[in-house]
Parts: structure tokens; sequence; C-alpha cells
């Protein structure tokens, strides 16, 4: 029997709002939904959803070891710092201040972004590890928990909405009757929508990281694309790694893949930028 969560550990998932909309979360549980007004906090919002897309491709190594981490521990601690070392200057961050970013937010930012690329490489859903966790201690095993049992409508939340707005609330309050088996049966709770997207993102980006037997010939393939483009077009390179958002580096991988024929569909993102950032430090003018 899964056990419920503590006091301290559902503090997570709780928040108060002066108007609440009410929701039904499930059999035994009721509670409430709420997101910020749609253009509140506007350009905070902007931010980390462009933080979600440029860290994983300016600072790749550093952004999965970010999300690798336990949250809360003094292991995330450390490759937060990393991922935003006052001694380097982040490309992603222009002209934001750091001391405003909620960790959390960075965290589902980024897993939603790898995600949401993943799902569009073709990966047979069914290959994704997608188990329920055992005991729910967290809003990390709350997403890990729904996720196992609601994959295409967490999908579809992140694919359908975005991050704090009406739409996102919206969704929340629709798929909030299926919440009950990964809460607490039998006590008020107040959900958080942005909360609960950044965590059902998490628990989806893991769900892809699950080994297969042809992950090691996989990897071979982005090793070979790059050094591919570094014989016959090593500008593309850059031009891969310097994209300004996502759409531009769609259009950009397309054309590599014109140059350099690779299967896209077994290609890791996270593997490719690792490949791409690896040719800036053997280049003596990057």
């Amino acid at each position: 029997m899964r056990k419920l969560l503590t006091p301290l550990a559902i503090s997570c998932l709780l928040f108060s709002v002066p108007a609440p909309a009410v929701a039904q979360l499930g059999t035994g549980v009721s509670g409430y939904s709420s997101a910020p007004l749609e253009g509140s906090n506007r350009d905070y919002w902007y931010m980390i959803r462009q933080l979600g897309y440029c860290l994983p491709v300016r600072k790749s190594e550093e952004s999965l070891a970010f999300l690798a981490t336990e949250p809360g521990s003094r292991e995330e601690s450390k490759a937060w710092k990393k991922l935003f070392s006052s001694r380097v200057r982040n490309p992603c961050m222009q002209n934001f201040v750091r001391a405003s970013i909620v960790r959390g937010h960075v965290r589902g930012s980024i897993a939603e972004a790898l995600f949401l690329r993943k799902m569009k490489s073709g990966k047979p859903i069914a290959s994704f590890n997608t188990k329920s966790p055992v005991v729910v201690n967290n809003i990390y095993d709350f997403g890990q928990c729904y996720v196992a049992n609601h994959f295409k409508k967490a999908h579809a939340m992140l694919s359908e909405t975005k991050v704090a707005t009406k739409g996102e609330l919206q969704f929340v309050k629709e798929i909030a009757v299926d919440f009950g088996p990964c809460l607490p049966a039998g006590r008020d709770v107040r959900v958080d929508p942005t909360n609960v997207r950044y965590a059902l993102a998490e628990a989806l980006y893991k769900s892809t990281l699950q080994t297969s037997p042809s992950s090691s010939q996989d990897a071979d393939e982005e090793a070979r694309f790059v050094a591919c483009l570094d014989e016959k077009a090593p500008e593309m390179i850059q031009s891969l790694r310097d994209a300004p958002s996502e759409e531009a580096f769609e259009n950009r991988l397309k054309s590599a893949l014109e140059v350099c024929p690779a299967d896209e569909e077994t290609m890791s993102m996270g593997r490719l930028f690792r490949e791409l950032n690896a040719r800036r430090q053997d280049d003596p003018d990057a």
C-alpha cells in the first residue's frame, strides 16, 4: 500500500491564494487550483521558458548534471552553482537576475524542453520507463506516479499549454480528477498548476532515460554526425550551438542533416549537444 505524504512533504504541494478556483481532485480528495493571471509576471515566465530551451544547448553537461541531482540536496546546490557560475557569464541569462529565479522552475523548464524534443524523435512510448514509485514522499514522486498512470495526459499538458497561463490552469482543473491515487486521501490540498506541470515534466523527462541495448549504438550516431559536420561544414556546428530559438535550431539541424545524413529518430539531443560543445573545446579559436 502506498504511504501517505507527511505534512512536511505535503507543503511542497500547498500554496495560498486569495480566491482559488475549486477543483475536484478525485475520490476522497478535494482541493483548489490557481495560477498567475495570463500576462502577470510575463517577463519572468518568458525567461524561464527560454532558459529551458537555451541551457541544454549552451550548457548541456551542466544542465543534465543538474537534473540528475535530488531536488533540495547539497548536490543540487553544487550543480546549480556550476550552471550559473558567477565567474563565467551565462549566455542564457541575458539581462535577467539569477537571484530572482526559483530553482524548481528551472529544473522543470529544462526537463520540459528535453522531453518535448525527445518526443519529436518518434521514440516509441512503450520504451519509456514509467514505473510508479512505491512511496510518494514529495511532489516529484507525485509527478512520477501520475505519469506512470496517465502518460498521454501529462504529455498533452506540456504540448498543448504554456507555463503560468489560463490554459495551464484549465488543463490542471480538467485532469485533477485523476490526482487522487497520487495524493494523500482524505486531506485537502492546494495545488499550484505550475508546480504540477514541472513535476510532470521532470517525470516525463526521466522516463526517457531508460537504457536499452541499442543505447551505445545510438550514442555513436551523434558522434558520427558531428564528426561529419566537422569535416564537411564546420561552420554548421557553431550555427547549431548558437541557434537563438528552438525553431531556428530545428531549421539549422534540418540543413545539417542534408549535408550529413543521420538517423534523427535515434539521436539524443543531450548527447548531440555534448558532441557539439566538445567541438568548441577542440577549436583553438573558440
